[in-house]
C-alpha cells in the first residue's frame, strides 16, 4: 500500500488535474461497458416480447445507438487524455528524477543487489510512474465492472451472487499467486541475464576479443556463455510451468461457475420464473468475467511489477538525500 500511495501521490502532485480525469473518465467507460449486461437484456425483452410493436424495436435500436455514441466519445476522450498524462509525466517527472538519480552516490552501486535494481529502473524511469498510474486506473476500472456484475447476480438469486463472490475471489488469490511467483523468479534471473550480456560484449569489443584470442580463452568464455544461457532458460521455463498451472486452476474455477450459473437460470427460464433476456444477458457476464479475470492477472502483474520499481527507485532516492 505505501509503494501504491508513493506512486499516485508522486503523479497527482506533479501532474496537476489530469490524472484524476484520466481516472474519471475510465471509471465511465467501464461503467458504460458493463452497462452492455442490461442492455442486452432489455433489447432482446423488447424485441421478443414486443415484436409487432415498431414504438419497441425503435426503442431498442435507440439504446443501442446511445451506447455505441458513448463509447465512441468516452474512448476518443480516454486515448487523448492519456497522451496527455503521458506528456505530462514525461515533461514534469523526467527532470526531476535525472537530477535525484545524480545525487545517488556513486559508492551505492558497487553493491549487487543495488545494482541490480539500477538495472530494473535505468530505462526511462518516469516511465513507471506513468504505466503504473494506467495500470492501477485499469484495475479499477474491473473492479467496478465486477460490482456491477455482482449486483446483476443479486438480482437474480442472493445465493448466486454469493457463490460468484466465492468463485472470483479464488480466481484473484490465483492471480495473486501468478504475481508473486512471476514476479520473484523475474527478480531472481537479472544476475544470470546481465552475465551473460556481459560475456556477448566481450566478443563484440575488438580490443578486448584481441586479447581473448590472445591468451586463448574463447573456449573459456563460450563455456561461460552456454552455461549462463541454460540457467536463464531454466528459470523462464519454470516461471512458464508455475504461472500456467495457477493460470489453468482458474480456469477451472471460472467453468464451474459458469456451468452453475447457466444451468440455475436457465432452468428458472424455462419454468417461465425469468425471461429470455436474463438468460442471454448471464452468457454475455460469463464471457465479460472470463475476459476480466485475465486482465486483472495481467493489469495486476504488470502494476505491481512496476510498484515493486518505484519502491527501488524510492530507495535510491531516499539514500542519495541521505548523504546529501
Amino acid at each position: 500500500m505505501k509503494k501504491l500511495m508513493f506512486m499516485l501521490k508522486t503523479v497527482t502532485a506533479n501532474v496537476k488535474g489530469i490524472p484524476i480525469a484520466y481516472m474519471a473518465v475510465d471509471i465511465l467507460l467501464s461503467v458504460v461497458n458493463v452497462s452492455q449486461v442490461f442492455l442486452l437484456q432489455v433489447i432482446v425483452n423488447l424485441f421478443v416480447y414486443n415484436i409487432t410493436d415498431r414504438r419497441a424495436l425503435l426503442q431498442g435500436i435507440g439504446l443501442f445507438a446511445l451506447y455505441l455514441l458513448c463509447n465512441i466519445i468516452l474512448t476518443y476522450i480516454h486515448d487523448k487524455m492519456k497522451v496527455e498524462l503521458e506528456k505530462g509525466v514525461t515533461i514534469h517527472l523526467g527532470t526531476e528524477i535525472a537530477e535525484q538519480m545524480n545525487a545517488v552516490p556513486y559508492s551505492y552501486y558497487e553493491d549487487e543487489k543495488i545494482y541490480n535494481a539500477v538495472e530494473r529502473i535505468s530505462e526511462k524511469p518516469y516511465m513507471m510512474f506513468f504505466e503504473g498510474f494506467i495500470h492501477f486506473s485499469r484495475i479499477t476500472g474491473i473492479l467496478i465492472n465486477l460490482f456491477v456484475v455482482f449486483l446483476f447476480l443479486l438480482g437474480i438469486a442472493p445465493i448466486i451472487m454469493g457463490i460468484s463472490v466465492c468463485l472470483i475471489m479464488i480466481i484473484f488469490f490465483l492471480d495473486y499467486k501468478i504475481m508473486k511467483t512471476s514476479d520473484e523468479l523475474e527478480m531472481d534471473k537479472i544476475p544470470e541475464e546481465r552475465k551473460l550480456k556481459y560475456y556477448f560484449d566481450l566478443f563484440f569489443d575488438k580490443n578486448l576479443l584481441l586479447e581473448i584470442r590472445v591468451l586463448q580463452q574463447e573456449h573459456f568464455f563460450s563455456e561461460k556463455i552456454k552455461n549462463n544461457i541454460k540457467k536463464v532458460f531454466r528459470k523462464r521455463v519454470k516461471i512458464s510451468i508455475l504461472t500456467q498451472k495457477y493460470y489453468g486452476f482458474s480456469c477451472v474455477f471460472i467453468s464451474i461457475w459458469s456451468f452453475i450459473l447457466l444451468f440455475f437460470v436457465g432452468k428458472q427460464v424455462y419454468h417461465g420464473l425469468l425471461i429470455l433476456g436474463i438468460l442471454l444477458a448471464c452468457i454475455k457476464v460469463i464471457d465479460m468475467v472470463s475476459a476480466l479475470s485475465g486482465q486483472f492477472s495481467e493489469e495486476y502483474v504488470e502494476c505491481a511489477a512496476c510498484l515493486h520499481r518505484l519502491y527501488y527507485f524510492k530507495n535510491l532516492i531516499d539514500h542519495g538525500e541521505a548523504n546529501e
